[in-house]
C-alpha cells in the first residue's frame, strides 16, 4: 500500500474539515498492514490522536 493513510486527512462534514492547517509540520512514515488495520480501528473508535507541530520558517 503506497500513498495511503489510516487516518482521514479531510472530512467535509466536520467543523474544521482539514486535519492539518497551513504551517503544520507533517511527517509520514511507513507502517505494515497489521499496524494500518489497528490504527484504522482506533480511528473508528475515536481512540487515536494525531500529533502535529507548528514549524517556524528557517528551522
Amino acid at each position: 500500500m503506497i500513498g495511503i493513510t489510516p487516518v482521514e486527512l479531510f472530512d467535509n462534514e466536520k467543523k474544521q474539515p482539514s486535519l492539518f492547517s497551513p504551517g503544520h509540520y507533517i511527517k509520514f512514515f511507513p507502517i505494515d498492514r497489521m499496524e494500518f488495520v489497528s490504527i484504522k480501528k482506533f480511528v473508528a473508535e475515536d481512540k487515536f490522536t494525531v500529533t502535529s507541530y507548528d514549524k517556524e520558517l528557517g528551522e
